[in-house]
């Protein structure tokens, strides 16, 4: 089993979702730095809510990706998937 973790987005007016961006190209241990996971959580399974901080972290690693926190709202999900 492997585990995806992407950016998850959802619109801020009426929660829908809107899309995902994988971030497997982000070392887990940056990831790591980044979020500062549960104490309960350290794989990090659960869902995480990217700060503006965060989104400026993010970006070092995938700079493609456009933060717009004015129309959405961002977390870092975390899914298994077969190989």
């Amino acid at each position: 089993m492997k585990i995806e973790r992407v950016i998850t987005s959802y619109n801020n007016m009426d929660d829908s979702f809107h899309e995902d961006f994988n971030v497997d190209d982000i070392p887990f241990e940056e990831i790591i730095s980044i979020f500062s996971p549960k104490e309960d959580d350290p794989l990090m399974y659960d869902p995480y809510e990217i700060n503006l901080e965060q989104s400026n972290l993010i970006n070092k690693y995938i700079p493609s990706f456009a933060f717009d926190f004015g129309n959405y709202s961002y977390f870092l999900e975390s899914y298994s998937v077969k190989e």
